[in-house]
């Protein structure tokens, strides 16, 4: 059996989106879990990613 994996291109189909989400753990071993806001532009979360003053992670966790 094959398989094949790909954005849906349909003229029905949402549009694609792109995130970026924070994955280190903070002080006491939780999960930071902060994301970026979703955008079309796959460009747009760059930003969030890496800012050098990120404003909407946890006490506690650096990027």
């Amino acid at each position: 059996m094959d398989w094949t994996l790909r954005p849906d291109r349909d003229d029905d189909a949402p549009p694609t989106t792109y995130a970026f989400r924070c994955l280190a753990l903070t002080e006491d071993d939780a999960e930071c879990a902060a994301t970026s806001p979703a955008s079309e532009d796959p460009t747009e979360p760059q930003t969030w990613a890496f800012d050098p003053y990120p404003a909407a992670l946890p006490v506690g966790v650096a990027r």
